[in-house]
């Protein structure tokens, strides 16, 4: 009864210190058992993302999206996977559909306005790049953000 919880657990705790393999085999694990369990999935697409299979990643989230397509998280994963990608138009759509979320928190709002930034910032947009920093420094106070936004505004 427990035991794909405590595989879930497993699988968070091995993402966090970044053991990649550990973590790809504890989701792997569940997604045999419960292969349309949500939340399972979002974790296993980001180890897939941290491992850079992409696509299998979005093979992964597309999942999530046929099983709770209203789910609006799973537009923010997709933003950050098509950003290692180097898919930045995808990434823009993926992070500008998450930012049209009207019940997203402010933390929630500015890690989507780094992570778009960081697009930005990855084609030399600093301008682009500039104001999305700022913003997202403004909105939740990202840490990253106001680092980010010191290095783009010594390249202009």
């Amino acid at each position: 009864f427990l035991r794909p919880l405590a595989n879930l657990a497993l699988t968070f705790t091995w993402i966090e210190e970044g053991k990649r393999k550990a973590a790809l085999k504890s989701a792997l694990r569940n997604q045999k058992s419960y292969p349309d369990n949500v939340i399972n999935n979002m974790a296993l697409g980001r180890v897939y993302m941290y491992n850079r299979k992409y696509s299998d990643a979005e093979l992964t989230y597309f999942k999530v999206l046929e099983v709770a397509p209203r789910n609006e998280r799973i537009h923010f994963y997709f933003g950050r996977l098509y950003l290692r990608w180097r898919k930045y138009t995808k990434a823009i759509a993926s992070l500008d559909t998450y930012l049209s979320v009207s019940t997203l928190s402010k933390r929630d709002r500015a890690y989507a306005l780094h992570y778009k930034a960081n697009v930005y910032y990855r084609q030399k947009n600093w301008p682009k790049a500039e104001t999305l920093y700022l913003a997202a420094w403004k909105e939740g106070r990202i840490k990253r953000s106001k680092r980010r936004l010191e290095l783009v505004r010594a390249k202009m």
